[in-house]
């Protein structure tokens, strides 16, 4: 019973919310990774805004932990996302000063056994469309 309760409000909850996908830019592969960048609030706004990092394997299935991930825009220095329970997900807030041309860098480092790092350019879709000359 607590299960089908569960299931239910978390169906509503997805129900209710903004389509994030449309505001979302395309995900990346990183090695054998893939990387997916959201926002909150979707679409972005001026000024502080939290983005969240999910890293998983190429399915989006398998979440990846222990990576560390530092996010900057234009506007700011590269700061640390802090990894969420476990889940794959990095989250962090940064400034954005224009939503209509929004970019957030990525840099992730692997450690361990590969021991390597890399960085990721995400371009944030305009809100509207831009229109053509």
């Amino acid at each position: 019973m607590r299960r089908a309760v569960f299931l239910a409000c978390a169906l509503l909850v997805a129900a209710c919310g903004a389509d994030v996908s449309r505001y979302a830019p395309p995900d990346q592969r990183w090695h054998e990774w893939t990387v997916h960048v959201e926002s909150r609030p979707a679409p972005l706004q001026r000024g502080m805004n939290e983005f969240w990092v999910v890293i998983s394997d190429q399915h989006g299935v398998r979440p990846k932990e222990g990576m560390l991930v530092r996010i900057r825009t234009p506007e700011s220095d590269w700061v640390q996302a802090i990894p969420d329970g476990g889940t794959g997900v990095y989250r962090r807030s940064a400034p954005v000063a224009d939503p209509e041309h929004a970019r957030l860098l990525v840099r992730i480092r692997e450690e361990g056994g590969k021991a390597r790092e890399g960085e990721l350019s995400f371009d944030f879709p305009p809100q509207h469309p831009v229109p053509s000359n």
